[in-house]
């Protein structure tokens, strides 16, 4: 290599190196710079919290409510969170239905906008702990007092849960005064046990439990007509009322369910909804139809069907082909919106009234009265229902319970709340339904039970009502069999 062309090297690699060392420094100055940033914001983010501080403060020396201490700090033994902190969470878990970790976030929202402090935040599992205390206290501490006189009890295997059956017994009281629906304050949950089946004798032996735990029986029990349950309840010596929401919708069912047109309205109207989903009619589909008890809300297919047919003349030319099937079936949803409407009457009657000689002559007459368009076999079976029904009713004053209804709300309310996996089955969460049928917006009666409930509960009741009563978590059963 000739020494000019190796000069020209020696220059290049001269460049390229200083080249190199431009570029270092450059991003030794853009480190730098990004930890004068860093320094800076953490600076202000300090000054953002004394402000914070500072503001509460001021707001709790003027006229405003808001303070930034939470006030009322009653200690709960064992607890390092006030009274007023915990009840707050509890408040916003069971009466705003917020989750455990949107209670977390709710109260750091509210340190930074209103200047609340407290010690502490409460994590998830924390107010967990809580809400299942609570539970806990109102299941093994219920309220006899509103059975100062007789009682009724509803009882159902509302769930199944991964391989596991829940059964519950709501107590409530006999005689029903009021004359709207059953509502939460009016029941206390007496048993919950969890089995992989429910048999009649299952059934007996915990209505059996129940009788004990009272002192004396109960005047009569509402349940569907599960075969079960039924046996359970007959051989435990007891009165059964049937459910009306479920008695009606299962005669409903034995009227239409083998109808060639009515079978064939139910296969178009899945159809069309399985066709239609991606594409632009989707909007105008039907609702959902239940796999199982389909019965119980297929007025509202029907009711869909109805508006379909009267919005017929203001659908484009190609939604006027996707459901053009609607008016094979005029005749048939004409039918079944009389046979809707007068069912709905009869059980708003009853729901809010309760059964009674009265009531149930007034849903007689609401029978005859009926248009001819419903058959005449429905009414009768109705008709032959409210007659068995009126006979279990002592005389004409007694005014009974006759809905489930709010046991199916109870369960919908820890549907919602429980882990979507259903490998973790039944938790301990489920004692939280408990404390719905306690906690209103009586604020003074919540901070008196927490308290109570959080001093005299321990972690080890609850463990050991777990293994009583649940069965394996079969989500940790998974994990140890999948375990690397």
């Amino acid at each position: 290599m000739s020494k000019r062309h190796l000069a020209a090297k020696v220059q290049q690699q001269k460049e390229e190196k200083k080249k190199k060392s431009e570029e270092d420094r450059k991003v030794m100055r853009q480190k730098k710079d990004l930890r004068s940033q860093v320094d800076r914001l953490r600076a202000e983010n300090r000054d953002l919290k004394k402000s914070v501080t500072r503001l509460g403060a001021k707001r709790s020396k003027g006229s405003a409510v808001v303070s930034n201490q939470l006030p009322n700090t009653t200690l709960i033994e064992r607890h390092k969170y006030s009274l007023r902190v915990v009840s707050l969470c509890m408040s916003l878990y069971f009466l705003a239905n917020c989750s455990f970790r949107g209670v977390s976030r709710i109260l750091h929202y509210f340190q930074l906008e209103f200047g609340i402090q407290t010690s502490e935040i409460p994590c998830k599992s924390t107010i967990s702990n809580w809400t299942q205390k609570s539970g806990y206290y109102y299941y093994s501490q219920y309220d006899s007092s509103l059975y100062e006189s007789e009682y009724g009890l509803i009882i159902d295997e509302s769930m199944v849960i991964g391989q596991e059956r829940m059964m519950v017994a709501l107590g409530i009281p006999a005689v029903k005064e009021s004359k709207e629906a059953t509502v939460l304050g009016d029941v206390r949950i007496l048993a919950i046990e969890v089995k992989a089946s429910w048999k009649g004798t299952d059934v007996t032996t915990l209505l059996d439990k129940v009788s004990k735990k009272m002192g004396k029986k109960p005047l009569y029990v509402i349940s569907d007509g599960g075969n079960n349950l039924k046996n359970g309840i007959h051989c435990a010596g007891l009165l059964r009322i049937c459910d009306i929401g479920h008695e009606v919708s299962k005669l409903v069912e034995q009227t239409y369910s083998k109808d060639e047109t009515f079978v064939a309205f139910t296969k178009a109207v899945a159809g069309v909804k399985f066709r239609e989903v991606m594409k632009g009619s989707a909007y105008l589909l039907p609702p959902k139809q239940r796999s199982i008890a389909r019965f119980m809300n297929f007025s509202t297919i029907v009711n869909w069907a109805r508006k379909m047919l009267a919005a017929m003349p203001k659908l484009s030319e190609e939604e006027s082909k996707v459901f053009g099937f609607l008016n094979q079936y005029k005749v048939l949803i004409t039918e079944l919106s009389a046979v809707y409407e007068m069912t709905e009457k009869i059980l708003k009657k009853m729901k809010n009234e309760g059964i009674s000689h009265q009531n149930i002559e007034i849903c007689l007459e609401i029978c005859k009265k009926q248009e001819s368009k419903i058959p005449q076999i429905l009414k009768d079976k109705i008709t032959k229902y409210l007659e068995k029904e009126k006979d279990k009713i002592p005389n004409a004053m007694a005014v009974w319970n006759v809905s489930s209804d709010i046991l199916e709300s109870l369960f919908g309310k820890y549907k919602n709340k429980n882990a979507t996996n259903t490998l973790h089955g039944v938790t301990p969460l489920v004692l939280s339904l408990c404390s719905y049928a306690h906690f209103d917006n009586d604020v003074s009666q919540i901070q008196h039970d927490t308290k109570e409930a959080l001093e005299t509960v321990f972690m080890s009741d609850l463990k050991k009502w777990k293994s009583d009563n649940l069965v394996d978590n079969q989500v940790v059963r998974r994990n140890k069999i999948l375990k690397k």
